[in-house]
């Protein structure tokens, strides 16, 4: 017959051992949380009115958007001061709990591109950011994942660091999957795995953050649609597709 465990090997405390907590908390198999982009917890900026629409559609979302008759650096996500893209944001509050800037924790990412209706010349970005309303890169702080890729050709994947970009291209990537470790009002560094088709390694980069938040400051997760360089144009009804699942990993301190 077997023997039952009468006390905690941890605590001392009675009833055996606890149970792993659910939705992953021991770090197993930790699930992923979906973007809908449409679920109402998004909030659009769009200075310039590039995006005309977003819809999804098993699990993809898509951004149609409007002309872009005269490229700028100001849509392009890795370049530049100034950041006039549509993006999509929201308050990091990840189980109901607000992530700050002085809390350490980890950003998870998996960015799927998939096939646009019409395809043009865009990158596509994932992160952490300070003030994802702003129009300048020094406020906005953005750290986190990115899609870039041009009319035909390879798709490149990797982490983006607020005005510039670590990133792997090759005929056969698909998907980012990385994280980016945050400490302490300081985006530390981030890592990505580009997989393909079969979610099998293709490449792997790693790329410092070096971005400092301000102290006790809400932190947000934001989603943008750029430009591929600084004289990409392009017509209107254009769309940007992706797939993006995520999970936010706060640690506890002493």
């Amino acid at each position: 017959m077997p023997i039952a465990p009468i006390f905690n090997p941890d605590t001392g405390a009675s009833g055996g051992a606890l149970a792993p907590a659910a939705g992953g908390d021991d770090l197993n198999a930790v699930t992923w949380t979906d973007v809908d982009l449409t679920d109402g917890s998004w909030t659009e900026t769009d200075p310039d009115s590039l995006a005309s629409s977003v819809s999804i559609a098993g699990g993809v979302n898509k951004v149609t958007l409007a002309e872009l008759a005269v490229g700028s650096i100001d849509y392009n996500w890795i370049s530049g001061s100034t950041h006039r893209q549509p993006r999509y944001h929201k308050l990091l509050v990840p189980d109901g709990d607000q992530i700050g800037s002085d809390d350490f924790f980890f950003l998870l990412w998996r960015l799927q591109f998939a096939a646009p209706v019409t395809r043009a010349p865009n990158q596509i970005v994932f992160g952490v950011s300070e003030d994802p309303t702003s129009t300048s890169a020094a406020s906005i702080k953005g750290l986190g994942a990115v899609l870039v890729y041009n009319v035909t050709g390879n798709i490149a994947c990797g982490t983006w660091t607020n005005t510039s970009a670590r990133t792997s291209s090759s005929a056969a990537t698909v998907t980012s999957l990385g994280s980016f470790q945050f400490a302490a009002t300081r985006g530390c560094a981030g890592s990505f795995a580009a997989l393909d088709a079969n979610e099998a390694r293709v490449n792997n980069s790693t790329r410092d953050g070096n971005i400092t938040y301000s102290g006790s400051t809400n932190l947000s997760i934001m989603v943008g649609v750029g430009a591929f360089n600084n004289s990409t144009t392009w017509a209107a009804g254009v769309d940007a597709q992706f797939k993006l699942q995520y999970r936010v990993v706060r640690l506890a301190t002493p």
